[in-house]
């Protein structure tokens, strides 16, 4: 997982044309409205200044009875004007704003999930891989739309000051100086802060995730018995408080750090605006100035402090959400695994394998496997070809690398070193393999959604066909479970999502992975575990249908069952990653090598 610290303020904006970039492919019609929205706005707070000014002019004489009311009432009607005019242009420009910002997230949350779908399964085993996803989450619900509304009001801002600046200097040319004095400090200490801010909440990234993960435990359902079975409830709130009060501890100091700075930010700011304001008023003692010229100055400095602090403030912003910006790139910008391979219409071959091609021979020459982050392999120097339609039982304890083996052959992960050949063509496993495969993992899948999906999604081009779905329910024994269902295969399954969904024994929903397997027509069947889960009526039925199931295909089989491994042609038997012993069942008890004496240690529990 590829380290990025954003340091110089060069490397944070260069990612802002990216991000302006995608803004303007989903919403060019709004960024070009916005954008002459800006120029309006920021040129509206000197006509409403200017009409100010002449409106109190204008009304100093009716004091006197000297003028008639008529006179100042054009000067009234164009100041009511500006701010309606200003306060409609707001307006329209947040709307316009809103709808732009939340394409672009929606876009970005599309291309965050897509990402994820063409990663190499390795990256899901590692924290970096969860705590940069976690990062690039944060920057697009929290960031995004602070970072592209601090962007599109730095024209406003800048037309404003600019507009302002002249107008302030046209009373004296150190009344913007001193202005300014007074709003950088602040700025440079608020930025101070942030920069203090990010950092922080990037230590404090693996504690929330372990925040997040105990108060997940605590209100899950799958984890519900096993706390109150074993008492958990006091520990998990323990480990929770503490971290809870590690995390509060350092915000209360952060956010007494933002209050102190705040109060100097300001003090630096009310220093110079009392200075300027003694300077206004000594140019009206003497008469330099009306006193709606007067009126003008203050408004025109008091906008000119507010325009000034909210351009600096927007650029410290969007300085600052840079470095969360950086984290969604690069996460986006991960290495990926190779493309699926396409089939003649331009579908991925993953989604197709009903297109029948003969069983492959695939031969692994000194593959090795390490995880990312590890230093110790999985796999090591493994050499073994498998046949077109051999079924192999694998077997080994736990650890030594069964399952990881499994995924390589169906091309989920990429070997570390050696290579994979598929029908002597090398292959870095994906781009041959992916799409050729289905499997029953140990670890399988529960989804939460109709009978007909949780089958239908071994071969989702295939999801509208029921007769197939039926027969690979029928097939894996869950047909009878089906059945007995209130709406048969169109009972949605789980109820996180739907009260009246219907839940599953471990078993039946293990009947439901292999009924996924076998939907699948696939040149190569891995069985890992595949009747951990089953009672042993259901497992004697699953093994007697072996023959069956495996026809036309290469088999691999995983399980710690020994007796099931006479269905296999090859034993294959892995120790420490390594392959110890090979050869028909047979011929491995006649070896009494390792096989043989783990097969008489659990044969003795069946004398």
């Amino acid at each position: 997982m590829p380290k990025r610290l954003d340091n110089t303020v060069k490397m944070r904006w260069a990612h802002v044309p990216r991000l302006m970039a995608l803004l303007w492919k989903v919403g060019r019609r709004e960024l070009t409205v916005v954008a002459a929205l800006a120029l309006i706005s920021g040129l509206t707070p000197i006509a409403q200044i200017a009409a100010l000014a002449r409106f109190i002019d204008s009304a100093v004489p009716l004091m006197k009875s000297s003028a008639p009311v008529a006179s100042a009432l054009p000067w009234l009607a164009l100041l009511v004007v500006t701010h309606l005019f200003g306060h409609l242009v707001l307006r329209l420009s947040i709307w316009i704003q809103d709808n732009a910002q939340e394409a672009l997230k929606a876009r970005l949350q599309e291309r965050l999930l897509e990402k994820a779908a063409r990663l190499p399964l390795a990256s899901f085993e590692t924290p970096a891989y969860y705590n940069l996803l976690q990062q690039a989450q944060k920057a697009l619900h929290e960031h995004l739309l602070t970072l592209l509304g601090s962007l599109m009001e730095v024209a406003p801002s800048t037309i404003s000051v600019l507009g302002l600046l002249v107008y302030a200097a046209a009373g004296s040319p150190w009344f913007p100086l001193l202005l300014m004095l007074g709003t950088v400090p602040a700025v440079i200490l608020r930025v101070r802060l942030m920069r203090t801010m990010f950092l922080v909440e990037r230590e404090q990234l693996p504690a929330e995730r372990s925040l997040s993960y105990i108060e997940d435990l605590l209100v899950s359902r799958p984890a519900a018995a096993e706390i109150k079975l074993f008492a958990l409830q006091s520990h998990l709130m323990g480990r929770r408080l503490q971290l809870y009060d590690s995390l509060a501890e350092t915000r209360i100091t952060l956010e007494s750090d933002r209050v102190k700075q705040g109060l100097r930010a300001d003090f630096f700011q009310y220093l110079s605006f009392g200075a300027v304001l003694i300077g206004v008023l000594s140019r009206l003692a003497h008469g330099r100035i009306t006193i709606g010229q007067c009126a003008g100055n203050i408004s025109a400095i008091l906008e000119f402090q507010r325009s000034l602090v909210t351009l600096f403030w927007r650029i410290a912003v969007v300085d600052n959400d840079t470095r969360y910006i950086a984290d969604l790139f690069a996460y986006l910008d991960l290495e990926e695994t190779s493309a699926a391979p396409k089939t003649t219409d331009g579908e991925d071959a993953v989604t197709k394998s009903s297109d029948k091609r003969p069983v492959p021979e695939i031969c692994f020459e000194n593959v090795s496997m390490r995880y990312p982050g590890s230093e110790t392999n999985v796999l090591t120097e493994i050499n073994l070809t498998i046949r077109p339609g051999e079924r192999i039982a694998l077997v080994g304890e736990n650890g030594a690398g069964k399952t990881t083996l499994c995924k390589l052959l169906l091309g989920l992960y990429e070997p570390t070193s050696g290579r994979i050949l598929v029908d002597g063509e090398a292959s870095t496993g994906v781009s041959a393999l992916r799409g050729r495969g289905a499997a029953v993992f140990q670890e399988f899948m529960r989804y939460e959604v109709t009978v007909r999906e949780n089958i239908g999604f071994g071969e989702i081009s295939a999801l509208d066909d029921g007769a197939r779905i039926r027969a690979a329910a029928a097939r894996s024994g869950v047909d009878a479970t089906i059945d007995r269902l209130p709406e048969g295969y169109d009972t949605i399954l789980g109820k996180s999502f739907d009260e009246n969904g219907r839940d599953l024994s471990g078993g039946e929903w293990q009947k439901l992975a292999v009924a996924r397997a076998y939907f699948r027509e696939a040149d190569v069947l891995v069985l890992d575990e595949p009747t951990s889960a089953l009672d042993a009526k259901a497992e004697v039925v699953i093994y007697r249908q072996f023959e069956e199931i495996s026809a036309g295909k290469s088999v691999l089989l995983v399980s710690h069952r020994l007796g099931c491994t006479k269905l296999a042609d090859r034993i294959v038997v892995l120790e420490q990653g390594r392959i110890v012993e090979q050869g028909t069942y047979s011929e491995l008890i006649a070896q009494d090598g390792v096989f043989a004496r783990m097969y008489a240690m659990q044969a003795q529990w069946y004398v």
